[in-house]
C-alpha cells in the first residue's frame, strides 16, 4: 500500500497482478498501471455490478473525473479541457453537477484513457436514475391493460 496526495494506492493480485487500484467512492475503483512515473491503461471499476444491491445514491461521475482523472495527475480544469477539446466552462459543468456526461463527453474520456465511455454513461444513469426515484411518487401513470 502507499500513500498519494490523500489517496491510498492498492497492489492488485491474482488477474489483475501488476495494476494498482484507488478508491473514489464506496463503489467505484480506479485501476491502472505505471511506469516512469506515468499512469496508462486507466480502467474505473464499478463494484456495485458485483453486487445484488445498487447504491441508494451514487454521486455525479463529475466527481469521479475531478477526484480519480485530474487531482491524482496534478491537472487543473483548463488542462484537462484542452485536452480533452472541450470548453472549460463545459467540464466545469460536469465536475460540479450541473451537466451530465453525453455520450460525446463519455468518449472523450475513454480516448484519454480514463476507463470505458460505457462505464461513464452507466455512472451518469445510475446517478439519474437515482435522482428521479427520489421524486418517484409524484410520477402518475395508468396501467395499460389490454382489452
Amino acid at each position: 500500500m502507499k500513500r498519494v496526495s490523500g489517496y491510498t494506492l492498492h497492489r492488485l493480485k491474482g488477474d489483475l497482478k501488476g495494476y494498482w487500484s484507488v478508491k473514489v467512492s464506496d463503489n467505484w475503483r480506479i485501476i491502472f498501471r505505471h511506469e516512469g512515473g506515468e499512469a496508462f491503461d486507466v480502467h474505473m471499476i464499478d463494484y456495485r455490478w458485483e453486487s445484488a444491491m445498487p447504491m441508494k445514491n451514487p454521486p455525479h461521475p463529475g466527481r469521479s473525473i475531478k477526484d480519480g482523472c485530474l487531482e491524482p495527475f496534478g491537472l487543473s480544469v483548463t488542462e484537462a479541457a484542452r485536452l480533452l477539446g472541450v470548453a472549460r466552462h463545459t467540464l466545469s459543468r460536469v465536475i460540479h453537477g450541473h451537466a451530465a456526461i453525453s455520450p460525446e463527453m463519455a468518449i472523450r474520456l475513454e480516448k484519454m484513457g480514463w476507463s470505458t465511455a460505457d462505464t461513464w454513461l452507466a455512472m451518469q444513469t445510475a446517478h439519474d436514475l437515482a435522482q428521479a426515484r427520489k421524486s418517484e411518487a409524484g410520477i402518475k401513470v395508468k396501467k395499460f391493460a389490454p382489452a
